[in-house]
């Protein structure tokens, strides 16, 4: 049976990503990686990466594109991503601590043409992908079954911190009582609800959190602040912040810690090595909103919704596209090399954004889906809270259906 973390960098796996970049997104050793890849092939019985990605893909963890039905077609069309009735039936995304057996099928000729047509499909598809060919963008249609609506918080607080430490989801701090913001609740997946987790050392009564294969990163936001890991079970001080920077976010990226933060002369992004450093501004003064971290980039979206990767080798923001909108208001996270965007309106959507491709298609969200202060990545779900604390919501089966758009 595959643990959680096996679980997650078979995914990354099948996705295309080497080992180095696995280690960049878990913010892990590439050696623990290497580790992991090994136990994983002993476990599923295979001896190459493809191995395990047909292995991934007979699991359901991920969903395989048709291949072009005209060999003189130099852009193969992609299907939609997501259901396009509302209400069809998909499958259940796999449960992270249910073992992983293949399904035993009696050998009939049908059985077999079919296993051979997953096959020729999923190798024509890994060629395809590594031939970079840029899909055709897609419009994608409403589905409100995805998406489900989680138990309020016992007692709800604004700006409360959701993060993840070692599987769990937790809900951390805010609030306006002293009590409030050193509250932690955890969410029990067998009851369905919140339950008391202890408390925390410190006071939150508004922060940042970035969570990661190691625990999770937090600051409070303010300037000086204590920048602070958990990993789930005690909490140590790593830094403090500059005394002249408000914090808006932390990541990690590259097995360090990034901020975005506000200073007297505007939006400025640090990273800490040994000191706190400034990175290169963005062209023309542009002021970023919010980081994503892709894989092994880090992308910065703009005010007017633009999307900039750094470049390490030449120390400067590169324009990538746009999300096609203003970004005000709307929160992201990466998956699988997919930027997801909930955006807030009338009807709220949430898009999907292809590094090098641009915007690829956008999803209507039920009416009680917020339009978000955080977009957590949890169990192969997304987790979506608002300011208030009172709506959480989780989007379902997150990894089968955008996993062929992630490049």
């Amino acid at each position: 049976m595959l643990s959680e973390r096996e679980q997650q960098i078979l995914l990354l796996v099948a996705e295309g990503l080497s080992n180095r970049q696995i280690a960049g997104q878990l913010d892990i050793s590439e050696n623990t990686v290497k580790v992991h890849v090994r136990n994983i092939f002993a476990k599923i019985n295979v001896s190459s990466r493809t191995e395990a990605s047909l292995y991934a893909v007979r699991q359901g963890f991920i969903s395989v594109l048709p291949l072009p039905t005209e060999a003189a077609s130099d852009v193969p069309e992609i299907e939609e991503f997501l259901p396009t009735q509302r209400g069809e039936q998909t499958p259940d995304p796999p449960q992270p601590n249910m073992p992983l057996q293949p399904t035993r099928r009696s050998l009939r000729w049908d059985v077999v043409f079919v296993a051979g047509a997953v096959i020729a499909v999923t190798v024509g598809y890994s060629f395809w992908r590594t031939q970079q060919i840029i899909p055709v963008p897609t419009v994608v249609t409403p589905n409100v079954s995805r998406w489900e609506a989680l138990p309020a918080l016992p007692e709800p607080r604004a700006q409360v911190v959701i993060a993840v430490a070692d599987g769990e989801l937790y809900a951390m701090g805010g609030g306006e009582t002293v009590a409030q913001q050193h509250r932690v609740d955890r969410y029990d997946r067998s009851t369905q609800r919140w339950v008391a987790a202890g408390e925390l050392p410190f006071a939150l009564p508004r922060g940042y959190a970035w969570s990661d294969g190691s625990g999770v990163w937090l600051t409070r936001a303010q300037a000086g602040a204590d920048v602070r890991h958990w990993d789930g079970v005690q909490w140590t001080s790593v830094t403090n912040l500059p005394q002249d920077v408000n914090p808006a976010q932390i990541v990690r990226w590259q097995g360090q810690c990034v901020v975005l933060g506000i200073t007297g002369a505007g939006v400025t992004v640090r990273v800490f090595a040994d000191s706190w450093q400034p990175l290169a501004t963005l062209p023309g003064g542009v002021s970023p909103v919010t980081l994503v971290v892709n894989a092994d980039r880090l992308m910065a979206v703009s005010a007017a919704g633009e999307v900039y990767e750094y470049r390490t080798p030449s120390r400067e923001w590169q324009m990538d596209g746009s999300l096609g909108n203003r970004w005000d208001g709307s929160v992201a996270a990466s998956v699988l090399g997919a930027v997801l965007v909930v955006r807030p309106g009338s009807p709220a959507t949430m898009r999907a954004y292809s590094v090098g491709q641009g915007v690829i298609g956008d999803e209507v969200i039920p009416a009680y889906v917020k339009g978000g202060a955080q977009l957590v990545p949890w169990q192969l779900q997304l987790v979506l809270s608002d300011e208030s604390g009172t709506h959480i919501a989780m989007y379902q089966a997150l990894y089968q259906n955008f996993a062929p758009i992630a490049q």
